[in-house]
């Protein structure tokens, strides 16, 4: 599925990961969700990471909520690099 955005988060103590908002993360029912890859460590113990985490190595669908606790835990996001939106067939 394409990303219509992608980009590296940054938090203050060095952590980060490369996140992906899909078309699935806006239209779900559950509020907005991402997709996250190549993490600076493991999220956190194993608990609803593992619930989400792909064969590819890619968290999906991870609720806003769960990657706001993630950036918490590491002193919050003070950096983040992102594409442009792309808008190819979903």
């Amino acid at each position: 599925m394409n990303a219509l955005q992608q980009g590296w988060v940054f938090c203050a103590d060095g952590y980060g990961w490369l996140q992906r908002l899909t078309a699935n993360g806006v239209l779900g029912t559950d509020g907005l969700c991402v997709d996250l890859s190549q993490l600076s460590g493991p999220p956190t113990s194993a608990g609803p990471w593992a619930d989400h985490l792909g064969a590819d190595g890619w968290y999906r669908d991870v609720p806003a909520a769960m990657v706001n606790e993630l950036a918490a835990l590491h002193g919050g996001i003070v950096d983040a690099l992102s594409s442009h939106a792309e808008l190819g067939p979903l």
